[in-house]
């Protein structure tokens, strides 16, 4: 089982920020989760949200500001609100980076970013699973994880039908079962978000190859 640092190290750093994501690397994390939306000037911008108004000291759509005004304001600590290019700089041989896109357009232009690095080294995922078949046919190399928040009756039969090679779901509907099926078809499975130490035996006796955290710190400390 895999630690994955979700938004970097949410409860520990400002969420999807560089000092976010080197606090999950310094815990040990074999991964790292980022978001991603689109500005005005078509820059990729590392945020979870559609606004800056809950992570920074700004308010406004993303999509209605360009990169240098989105870079004035304050994400958390000083940080700034970084673009998809200085996240890989930060990652790049040290972790597999999952990239969850959030909106729309943003497809060709993470292909285009993606076309000159190690492709092994990137996760491509969304709730949007349309983004994913989109992904897969600018890239057929490039892997892509469908998110889901449901238990599904054949979860191998949903991923295969998105093109996928990964079953992202939430922790609560995570089980055994889940995880034999997919595995009997090589499809990998995800779960999200683990903070709780005492559940990692329990956890990990399902089989399930990553699991996120919004505390990185804590939990690659408890295995």
């Amino acid at each position: 089982m895999k630690i994955m640092g979700h938004r970097g190290a949410k409860n520990e750093s400002p969420e999807n920020t560089l000092k976010s994501i080197q606090t999950a690397i310094d815990a040990g994390v074999e991964s790292v989760e980022i978001d991603i939306h689109l500005s005005k000037d078509d820059q990729i911008m590392v945020i979870h949200d559609n606004t800056i108004d809950r992570t920074t000291n700004g308010s406004g759509k993303i999509l209605s500001m360009t990169l240098l005004e989105l870079k004035e304001f304050d994400a958390g600590e000083g940080e700034q609100i970084p673009t998809l290019k200085e996240v890989i700089k930060l990652v790049r041989g040290k972790v597999l980076l999952f990239i969850e896109i959030k909106a729309d357009d943003c497809e060709e232009k993470v292909v285009n970013i993606l076309k000159e690095e190690d492709l092994s080294q990137f996760i491509i995922k969304s709730f949007n699973h349309r983004y994913l078949q989109k992904v897969k046919s600018l890239n057929s190399n490039l892997r892509t994880a469908v998110l889901i928040h449901a238990l599904p009756v054949d979860p191998v039969q949903l991923v295969r039908a998105c093109e996928g090679d990964i079953l992202s779901i939430s922790l609560g509907f995570l089980d055994k079962e889940l995880v034999d099926l997919c595995h009997k078809d090589n499809v990998e499975v995800c779960a999200w978000n683990c903070n709780d130490i005492d559940k990692l035996s329990i956890i990990s006796a399902t089989g399930v190859d990553y699991l996120g955290t919004d505390i990185p710190s804590i939990i690659c400390a408890g295995l």
